[in-house]
């Protein structure tokens, strides 16, 4: 029974060991593959500062040397053995495009290392319209599909006749007489003031927007209707000297 017991405890050791070991070894490979490609970036990076400081530094007397040395580290960079003549125009045009970028500009699309020039020229508007909040980025040629029925309804509008919601209240004569016909919204479920005919809610008709509500008289609005404080006076002295003759008396 002891030796079993030894045999499955070894076992169960060997077991953890394993998966310890391949664990390990996938991370391994892991750390291995992102410091190639780190490398690999590194090192086309570097190529490409290369190209720019031997044609920056050449000398007369090393115009051979010079070439070949553009020539080596130009294939490093751009691989013309395992990409197709497109590929490459891309890449050179990319390069070119970063470097006459400003000096923020270049930075930004620099540390996003983009792959292609239309990545490229996005990172560019979006650097750009950060730099310079009120101006947008892209601009469309398209008019906007609003401003043609704009057009139309402002050409409809003349110096006579403003817009409603811009014509200022004019104040209309007083009546002379009190308590005469006046008029309510519409369709209102509100009973009319007081003094005012049932009957005078269907002659509103198609009248101005600019209608007071209460008289009926265009040029201002219910809420500046010269004619209520009037109206409340007179119901109170309608109340006051009810048992006298109206008409033999006037409102103080």
């Amino acid at each position: 029974m002891e030796t079993d017991k030894v045999l499955k405890w070894l076992l169960e050791s060997q077991q953890q060991q394993a998966a310890q070991q391949q664990q390990q070894y996938a991370q391994l490979l892991q750390q291995l593959a992102s410091q190639q490609q780190a490398q690999a970036s590194r090192q086309q990076g570097a190529q490409q500062q290369l190209v720019r400081d031997l044609a920056a530094q050449h000398q007369s007397n090393q115009e051979k040397a010079v070439a070949q040395r553009i020539k080596e580290d130009c294939w490093r960079w751009l691989e013309p053995d395992q990409r197709t003549a497109g590929q490459v125009a891309e890449e050179v045009a990319l390069e070119q495009f970063v470097q006459v970028l400003p000096p923020g500009g270049k930075e930004w699309v620099q540390r996003h290392r983009p792959k292609t020039l239309a990545e490229a020229v996005s990172l560019t508007e979006d650097y750009m319209a950060a730099e310079r909040p009120g101006v947008s980025s892209r601009r469309t040629d398209a008019p906007y599909k609003g401003d043609a029925g704009t057009r139309r309804e402002r050409s409809n509008l003349t110096l006579s006749e403003p817009p409603p919601s811009l014509a200022p209240p004019a104040t209309s004569p007083r009546v002379e007489q009190l308590g005469g016909p006046r008029r309510t919204a519409p369709g209102s479920n509100q009973s009319p003031p007081m003094g005012v005919h049932p009957s005078s809610r269907e002659a509103r008709g198609s009248s101005g927007r600019n209608q007071c509500w209460g008289c009926g008289q265009e040029g201002h609005f219910q809420r500046d209707c010269p004619y209520m404080e009037c109206d409340y006076m007179e119901s109170m002295c309608k109340t006051l000297y009810s048992g006298k003759q109206w008409n033999d008396l006037s409102c103080p």
